[in-house]
């Protein structure tokens, strides 16, 4: 088997390949990405009949190259290579290679499982297709070449009937399986809204696949789209932004995928790793869209914020409090873990990816320039928790330790201060400079681990862990904001920010807090680095923030009983109220209040009351 596609695509190669089904990845992918061949992610139809009549030497790719800082980079692999070449003949030959193991995979295959991503493209003044916006990933965006395509329903059928021809020409004998990616759009260059456009897109892609099913022998479908956004499954199946399928929706399409295949019942989906609750992360274009930093003034930004999603988090309350600031998540916690960075004297870091490298210099320099202006006590601040990532390190660190050390009593500080300065040396390199330039707080992540079965006997290895590394940090001329200290880490006092997302297996994220967790810490670091006041200003937070002019009781008790008076959010209201009970160990509601106003009611208050208290906390 092989596979093409869009993101969702890459999860369906390495499920494959772990479980066992004779599935052909590229070895000519230097990151070991799942693809089958070497072309990066195939969004739509077009995009696969160009690939395949270039392979045949039907098409020219003439054009679809940029030169930068002397590397040529693929404007059609951004993915793929996104360092680039070091000379045009490099990227050529590469090309051909690419092209080549694609006829070579086709023909060898039976079944070719093809996932449709998307209707929107981007094409130049040739009609050649891109698998992103030129500009955005790599290269430069010319608006005298190139512009926006959104395919309607005749045009994706028409380009898989060509693409359907094109297989059949290679190997008469392949059988194609489509599928409809669940991953929504990111952005859209269309003038609707995004969600709009997700919604046109995956019904045109779902409509064709429908079709070609119905009408042709050799195409089946598969409903990966359907299971995903089943009613019911979403908040199971994706994590917390909405962007990326987590694993547990992975494993769950994939045991229909190879029941369907077996023609037996679906089994239960067994994992194997049990240590950390994370997405299977699989490379898309466009999620880059979303992780750039913050387009906050710098000039303006009190703060920077610099580390993995847990800063990531803490930027969306920062910007519900209305707080300044620029940064956010640079990249995931086991990017950090994996030193997928270099250190650079004169740039902080360098990253991997060099769009998101070049994006992060110029916010570097720009933050280090407002700073070279300031006195020492007035330098702008940097909230960071880079050389944390406790989801991670801690594992990474046990496991090193046990390699390195000849551990016949008890670990040691000694041996987790050598595992630092050996493992995480990069990091702190990076602390030490940020501190000669910025006021730095490194800030230690949620500290909820009593709340679960899987680190509730291990919450003293968590805080000997976060310990250590901040006397480390502090002595780099940090400070160090420990949650543990700030919050406690006794279930009685950590149960409120627990974030209630679980797996088939009953796995939970026990290293991310909830929206309540990042919006007290927010408030919580505002009014010790920012000397914001952490006590609610409740009319100047509506007059001034909300531009309410009547924010008497009495307006905002009929506000509550409007809220109340709609039905289904009558029912949904109370029935949130009604878990959060549980949740905090409190005793259930009676069922006969469930659903009725006056719960509804007492749930308005709460909603309106929960935005007062975030905007009113914001910085005086």
């Amino acid at each position: 088997m092989i596979s093409a596609g869009s993101c969702f695509a890459q999860h369906v190669g390495s499920w494959l390949v772990h479980n066992g089904y004779t599935w052909l990845p590229s070895p000519l992918v230097p990151d070991g990405t799942a693809f089958s061949f070497a072309l990066g992610n195939i969004y739509t139809p077009a995009a696969l009949v160009q690939w395949l009549r270039a392979a045949l030497g039907e098409t020219s790719l003439a054009g679809t190259t940029h030169v930068e800082n002397g590397r040529h980079l693929d404007l059609l692999r951004p993915a793929v290579f996104p360092a680039g070449f070091e000379d045009a003949a490099a990227l050529e030959d590469a090309r051909r290679a690419a092209l080549s193991e694609m006829l070579t995979r086709i023909e060898r295959s039976d079944v070719f499982i093809f996932t449709l991503g998307l209707t929107e493209a981007w094409l130049d003044d040739q009609d050649l297709v891109y698998p992103v916006c030129p500009g955005t990933v790599a290269g430069r965006y010319d608006p005298m070449r190139h512009r926006f395509k959104n395919f309607d329903y005749p045009e994706i059928l028409e380009g898989m009937l060509q693409a359907r021809a094109l297989l059949h020409r290679i190997n008469p004998n392949l059988k194609i399986i489509l599928t409809v990616s669940p991953v929504p759009l990111t952005a859209t260059a269309s003038r609707e809204q995004v969600l709009v456009a997700t919604t046109y897109s995956k019904s045109v892609l779902r409509a064709v696949a429908g079709h070609l099913c119905a009408t042709e022998d050799d195409i089946d479908y598969f409903p990966s789209y359907e299971l995903i956004n089943a009613p019911g499954e979403r908040e199971r199946f994706f994590t917390d932004k909405y962007r990326d399928v987590t694993r547990v929706g992975v494993d769950y399409v994939l045991a229909h995928f190879s029941a369907a295949l077996q023609g037996s019942p679906v089994s239960p989906v067994e994992r194997t790793d049990t240590t950390r609750f994370e997405a299977n992360d699989g490379f898309c274009d466009e999620s880059r869209l979303d992780g750039a930093p913050r387009s906050n003034d710098v000039s303006t930004a009190g703060v920077l914020l610099l580390g993995d999603s847990h800063m990531g988090n803490l930027s969306e309350a920062f910007d519900a409090l209305g707080i300044a600031h620029v940064g956010g998540k640079t990249m995931d916690g086991t990017s950090w873990v994996e030193k997928r960075f270099v250190r650079d004297d004169d740039h902080y870091f360098s990253l991997q990816d060099p769009k998101e490298d070049r994006r992060w210099r110029v916010l570097m320099k720009a933050y280090a320039d407002r700073a070279a202006t300031v006195e020492r006590d007035a330098k702008p601040l940097v909230f960071t928790n880079v050389g944390l990532h406790t989801h991670r390190g801690i594992d990474h660190c046990w496991n090193w330790i046990e390699r390195n050390h000849d551990i016949k009593g008890a670990i040691s500080h000694d041996h987790l201060v050598d595992f630092f300065t050996r493992e995480f040396a990069p990091h702190l390199k990076l602390l030490e400079h940020l501190a000669k330039d910025f006021r730095v707080v490194v800030v230690t992540d949620p500290p909820l681990q009593a709340l679960f079965k899987l680190t509730e006997n291990h919450v003293h290895a968590f805080d000997w862990y976060e310990s250590g590394y901040g006397k480390l940090a502090t002595a780099l001329g940090c400070s160090l904001f420990s949650a543990r200290a700030w919050i406690g880490s006794e279930p009685e006092a950590v149960r409120k920010y627990r974030r209630h997302i679980v797996d088939e297996v009953g796995n939970e994220d026990w290293f991310h807090g909830n929206d309540l967790y990042y919006r007290d810490l927010a408030v919580e670091l505002a009014a010790r680095f920012l000397g914001a006041s952490r006590t609610p200003w409740f009319r100047r937070g509506l007059a001034e923030r909300e531009h309410i002019a009547d924010y008497s009781m009495a307006a905002l008790n009929r506000s509550a009983w409007r809220l109340a008076r709609g039905r289904a959010w009558r029912q949904s209201a109370a029935r949130r109220f009604h878990q959060d009970y549980q949740g905090q160990g409190r005793r259930p509601w009676p069922r006969r209040w469930v659903g009725s106003g006056l719960v509804a009611w007492v749930a308005a208050w709460r909603r309106i009351w929960r935005r007062v208290a975030i905007i009113s906390s914001s910085p005086t």
